[in-house]
C-alpha cells in the first residue's frame, strides 16, 4: 500500500483540540476504562490480564488518533455539491416529470 503525501500529513499533523473531539475522546476513554475495570475484576491477575489491558490501551490510542486525524467537526464540514452537471440541479429525464 503506498501512502500519499496527504495521508502522511494527516498522520503527523499536530493533535486537533476542540470541544467536539475532546467529547468524543472522553466518551471512548470512559467506555474503555469501564471495560478495563471489568477485566480487572473478572480475570485473575496474570500475564493474560496484562495483555488484555494493554490491548484496550492500544485500541483507545488508535481510536483517539482516528478522532484527531479523521473526524470532521460541524464547523469544518463543507456543504454537499449540487447534483447535476456543472453544479446545475438535475433535470428530469425526457418523457418523465
Amino acid at each position: 500500500m503506498s501512502l500519499s503525501t496527504a495521508e502522511i500529513a494527516k498522520r503527523f499533523a499536530p493533535i486537533a483540540i476542540d470541544p467536539e473531539r475532546l467529547a468524543l475522546k472522553d466518551e471512548i476513554s470512559t467506555a474503555a476504562r469501564e471495560f478495563a475495570e471489568l477485566l480487572r475484576r473478572r480475570v485473575p491477575y496474570s500475564r493474560e490480564l496484562q495483555t488484555a489491558i494493554e490491548a484496550v490501551e492500544a485500541a483507545v490510542d488508535a481510536a483517539h488518533n482516528g478522532v484527531d486525524r479523521r473526524y470532521v467537526t460541524r464547523g469544518e464540514r463543507q456543504p454537499a455539491p449540487a447534483a447535476g452537471h456543472n453544479g446545475q440541479p438535475p433535470t428530469a429525464a425526457p418523457g418523465r416529470s
